[in-house]
């Protein structure tokens, strides 16, 4: 059973059809997700249109949308850029140096460097 993000890998780097080479094509199709697909090529220069493409088109079944972004989309190594939520840690060293709520804490983080933020932590 292929998991979401193998259909990404898939349409990014190895162009195979998960849907139409598996066992159940049935259940495969039900596992395709849409919304991070196009979030995912979102990330990338070269596939933003592409995500932008099948936003407006939205209305496509699955196999017709991962046709598509498998024929279109050129295979290469592309490097990962996804959006992470900040350390937990890093929020908790400000909310205790700073004594500081949460939302404020975080505030704090977008203006600390790596290195003000490691100077926290040795002084706590």
């Amino acid at each position: 059973m292929a998991k979401p993000f193998d259909y990404v890998n898939e349409v990014l780097l190895k162009k195979n059809d998960i849907i139409r080479n598996s066992c159940n094509p049935d259940g495969e199709e039900d596992e395709y997700n849409a919304f991070l697909m196009n979030r995912a090529l979102s990330f990338y220069p070269d596939t933003i249109m592409y995500a932008e493409q099948m936003n407006e088109n939205y209305w496509l079944d699955k196999i017709m949308q991962n046709d598509y972004l498998l024929n279109i989309i050129r295979a290469k190594k592309r490097e990962h850029f996804w959006a992470k939520k900040q350390e937990e840690e890093d929020i908790s060293l400000v909310q205790q140096y700073y004594k500081v709520n949460r939302n404020v804490a975080c505030d704090y983080l977008s203006v600390l460097s790596r290195e003000n933020i490691d100077e926290i932590g040795k002084r706590i």
